[in-house]
């Protein structure tokens, strides 16, 4: 009985247990789809937090073509933005083969990078030294200021307690009286040169390098050789309008919100110590894609990412039109504010009018024989006629420059008619530091290293020649390299930046256009003028390549039929 009794028990246990479990299970039943509903909602909580901390990093929010924001850049294939992977592949291998030298090639397309390359033992964070690079961003600082209001463009620097710089001399020029004081003054006293033009000139001439240097009347003379000095003025207007040290200013309200809070952080003035101004004059160190996001400002027409997703104006877009067009073309043609322009061209092959190179008029009896006057749309009459450009505009010289001459002094436009359709600007720095900005196109290309560049004869045609003493007595033997070759030490001999402009369009050109502009189906025109170092250059590798299958299938070397592939 007992025995009985505790089976009786034990199934009554079950049965209650069961039946728990049963009803545990009928409230799950009710209940879970809300439990789920609530885990859910958790999640999707903790997960919209964090994207919303960090929207403009994890995506773009709509805004994508306005580049990194402050944060990393985005890395896509190149033909989801209309590029060939193949042509960019082979256009890097044509840079580094005819230029030589180069350490990186980036290329951002649409606010994303689409290629890049690093030699060298380079990588994504090698510094590298902007040279004038870093003044094309100095003068975007300076465009920024101007957008908040802390100076004017148009104000006498004067007026700002500026002091006339010192203007010096190069050593093959001699010291010119200019009526107020006599030449061995001027040689005690660099600064008196302005004469009375220092109350004229504003920032706008500095920036535009269109300040006379005492010699002419400000927006008219283009100062091809300006001094640091003269630029580094903007730092001290900065410091004497915005009361802070101007690299402070800039980590604030320029660079900070881009990403490279710290871009000017490490510039010294000309006595060489860090005193938290801005280098004007250039020189910072950063890395390519911190160079490319300057670039992609221009492309942005001054505006950027913020950290919220928004678009947020940095400088305005007046400004970056003056800087992507001439800014004085009746000093400087081809010049922006520290950038080179080419202007593209109209479907007959004439150069395109730029903003501020609107119309030309023909030359008068007052003005300079056979000389067009530039830039003087705006102020023509119905007596006066006026014409659209044409690439004899852009001649500067009947004279061919001499060893050791830059292309300031150099004839004609430095791409042309070969250059593309849409307008470029280049921002240059010394032996090859490039800022490519095509704002029509959405296309920004970096390219950074140390390359010679050179077409004249005479002249050494690379840095191996240069530093080869056997070649240097070679070629003193020319009367004229002699001459320059006997220029002061610091002064680069024979080196023509143009060459470089020329060789670098002309081998990743075709890759970054997109298809619909290019020329001839997609093949363009070989490029009539080819400089002695890049044919040299090419010679070369054809020797070095010749028993390579792969390469001869890759890319046709040789002749002229290289230069159109």
């Amino acid at each position: 009985a007992g025995r009985k009794g505790s089976g009786v028990m034990a199934l009554e246990i079950r049965s209650q247990r069961l039946s728990g479990f049963r009803r545990g299970e009928s409230l799950w039943s009710q209940h879970r789809h809300h439990a789920f509903l609530a885990l859910s909602f958790a999640l999707a909580c903790t997960c919209g937090a964090f994207l919303l901390g960090h929207r403009a990093t994890v995506f773009r929010l709509g805004a994508s073509q306005l580049g990194p924001g402050p944060g990393e850049w985005l890395v896509e294939d190149p033909r989801v933005h209309g590029l060939s992977s193949a042509k960019l592949a082979m256009a890097a291998e044509r840079h580094a083969r005819e230029l030589d030298q180069r350490d990186c090639l980036l290329v951002v397309k649409d606010g994303v990078i689409v290629h890049e390359t690093y030699r060298e033992g380079g990588d994504a964070d090698t510094l590298h030294y902007l040279d004038g690079v870093g003044r094309a961003a100095a003068a975007l600082l300076i465009g920024a200021a101007e957008h908040q209001g802390v100076l004017d463009l148009d104000t006498p620097l004067s007026e700002y307690g500026i002091a006339a710089p010192p203007v010096r001399l190069s050593e093959t020029e001699a010291p010119v009286a200019n009526g107020v004081v006599d030449a061995d003054a001027l040689k005690a006293h660099p600064e008196l040169r302005w004469g009375d033009e220092w109350s004229r000139v504003t920032a706008r001439h500095v920036l535009g390098q269109a300040t006379g240097l005492g010699e002419a009347r400000v927006g008219e003379k283009f100062d091809a050789h300006v001094t640091d000095e003269i630029l580094d003025v903007l730092s001290q207007v900065l410091r004497a309008t915005t009361g802070v040290k101007p690299a402070e200013w800039a980590k604030e309200h320029f660079t900070g919100p881009m990403g490279v809070p710290d871009f000017f952080a490490r510039d010294v003035g000309a006595d060489g110590v860090v005193d938290g101004g801005v280098r004007v004059a250039g020189g910072q160190m950063a890395t390519c894609r911190d160079a490319a996001r300057f670039g992609q400002l221009l492309v942005n027409q001054g505006e950027w990412l913020a950290e919220d997703g928004t678009s947020r104006r940095l400088v305005s877009a007046d400004f970056v039109k003056r800087v992507v067009n001439p800014s004085f073309p009746r000093a400087a043609r081809q010049r922006g504010y520290q950038t080179w322009t080419h202007p593209g061209k109209t479907p007959s092959g004439a150069p395109r009018a730029t903003p501020f190179f609107a119309e030309v008029r023909e030359a008068t009896e007052d003005d300079a024989a056979g000389e067009a006057i530039l830039g003087a749309g705006k102020t023509t009459t119905a007596t006066t006629p006026t014409r659209a450009p044409v690439w004899a505009d852009y001649e500067t010289s009947d004279a061919t420059p001499a060893c050791g001459d830059d292309f300031a002094k150099s004839r004609g436009a430095f791409l042309g008619p070969a250059g593309p359709s849409f307008p470029l600007a280049f921002a240059v720095g010394e032996l090859g530091k490039f800022l490519v900005v095509s704002p029509e196109t959405g296309v920004v290309v970096v390219s950074m290293g140390n390359t010679w560049g050179s077409e004249r004869e005479q002249c050494p045609s690379g840095l191996r020649e240069l530093l080869d003493g056997a070649e240097r007595a070679r070629r003193s033997a020319d009367a004229l390299a002699a001459a320059r070759l006997g220029l002061a030490p610091g002064k680069t001999v024979g080196y023509d930046a143009s060459v470089l402009m020329r060789q670098l369009w002309h081998a990743v050109g075709d890759a970054v256009t997109p298809v619909a502009l290019l020329e001839n189906g997609g093949r363009k025109t070989a490029a009539s003028s080819v400089s002695q170092i890049g044919a040299k250059r090419v010679a070369q590798t054809n020797a070095d390549v010749a028993s390579s299958e792969r390469l001869r299938a890759a890319v046709a070397l040789g002749g002229d039929d290289a230069y159109a592939r």
